[in-house]
């Protein structure tokens, strides 16, 4: 079926000058067609074939790149189009418009040229690509009001509420983008900062529902909104996001971008305070786990224990608590394949120690994993209830939660569990 009137583009501009333009716009950010397909949502080839001029465009679509790339929308004919050298003024308005001069740190542009996944989902996923690519439509409000928005959107991705957030973020992106361009002088930075922790946000709960792509965008603004308001702890969290969506896409870059942002949070902060040493061992626990997925134990059981060490003279930090590095050494020992080791570590962590629902979750993803590994079915099955419990959107958008379920679904144990009939609905199974 044909697609309606209405979403097709005027034929202002020839697609091989949109190509031209778009081809400008990627120098002057300084990317390669990776890193613009990451930017944009899709990947290099398209964005090779957007500037051979071989792209059928819609207004969508070229609407959602041109934000993208800070391209304004008469250079690629959404609106009237002005007289000159197109080409010459692409450039001119992406170095004046990239959001006020935001440099980009080295591993972020490493890390958004590793990731080229295409954005897709439900409607409701539509709504946060909108609110990244699109421009602010809700009206500014006061950094006090947004300070409190900004808190329970962290709260709530705490307490795992995946949904919750995938219906609220869109508003709230736009709320702070819409207040970041409203204020001025030393509010300015105030408001960078809120922005940019509205967009980890983003990036976390993109990450947790598998959507990488938006998860790798949303990154590199949160990182660039932070370097603006001068917060290297903010810089370095946005980093770890951007690593864990390179660690899924099976980049060897991923240890890279880690340490590297670990070293430079150090270098930047000394670690005087529980917030920056808690980022830094949380990055180094992160770390550990991906050593751990390359079958490197050595770095593995080295990085958890400095980031033990970081947090040490603060005990339980704001990022970091020393409960959640005892999960990362049970996902470490699981990772590694030494499931009884895991379910030892496992046995000995203090969940009421562990803060965030998430965290928990993951403990019991582990557990769940390494109990099915040893011909534990019964402590199996166990874990799936405590995380169908304790975080339900985190086991429904996993795929190793349909795999286990599977598995499971063919034992003598498992085909007697109702959890396992109605999750196994629900995976169509």
């Amino acid at each position: 079926m044909s697609k309606p009137p209405h979403s097709l583009r005027p034929p202002q501009i020839s697609d091989a000058e949109i190509g031209r333009v778009l081809k400008a716009a990627r120098h002057s950010l300084g990317l390669d067609q990776l890193g613009a397909g990451a930017r944009c949502g899709f990947s290099a080839a398209t964005v090779s074939r957007w500037e051979q001029g071989k792209r059928n465009w819609t207004v969508g679509d070229l609407a959602r790149v041109a934000a993208a790339l800070n391209v304004p929308s008469y250079l690629v004919g959404l609106t009237d189009p002005r007289p000159g050298n197109v080409v010459a003024q692409v450039s001119q308005a992406v170095s004046v418009r990239d959001d006020e001069h935001m440099r980009r740190r080295t591993f972020f542009a490493a890390g958004l040229t590793a990731v080229s996944a295409a954005i897709g989902g439900s409607s409701a996923d539509r709504g946060i690509e909108n609110a990244l690519f699109g421009d602010a439509t809700a009206e500014p409000v006061s950094l006090r009001l947004l300070g409190g928005q900004v808190a329970a959107a962290e709260r709530t991705l705490e307490a795992a509420g995946l949904g919750e957030l995938n219906r609220r973020l869109p508003r709230l992106l736009s709320t702070a983008r819409a207040t970041w361009e409203a204020v001025t002088g030393s509010a300015k930075e105030r408001a960078a900062s809120l922005f940019s922790r509205a967009l980890s946000v983003t990036s976390q709960q993109q990450i947790r529902v598998s959507r990488e792509s938006i998860a790798s965008v949303a990154a590199d603004r949160a990182a660039r909104y932070a370097e603006l308001a001068g917060d290297p702890v903010a810089m370095a969290g946005a980093a770890r996001n951007q690593a864990v969506v390179l660690r899924r896409a099976g980049s060897p870059l991923a240890d890279k971008v880690m340490i590297d942002a670990a070293e430079l949070l150090r270098a930047e902060t000394a670690l005087r305070g529980a917030d920056s040493a808690g980022m830094y061992g949380k990055i180094l626990a992160s770390a550990a786990y991906t050593a751990a997925g390359h079958d490197d134990r050595d770095a593995a059981a080295e990085y958890l224990s400095a980031a033990g060490g970081a947090i040490e003279p603060f005990g339980d930090t704001p990022r970091l608590a020393r409960a959640d590095l005892d999960v990362f050494a049970v996902s470490c020992d699981r990772v590694l394949g030494d499931y009884g080791s895991a379910l030892h570590h496992a046995h000995a962590v203090d969940l009421q120690a562990v803060p965030e629902a998430h965290e928990r979750g993951r403990y019991w993803q582990d557990v769940g994993l390494a109990a099915h590994g040893r011909g534990r079915i019964d402590l199996a099955i166990e874990a799936l209830a405590e995380l169908d419990q304790t975080a339900p959107q985190y086991l429904h958008h996993r795929p190793w939660s349909r795999r286990l379920v599977e598995d499971l679904l063919y034992t003598r144990e498992g085909g007697s569990s109702p959890l396992l009939h109605r999750l196994g609905a629900r995976y169509g199974l």
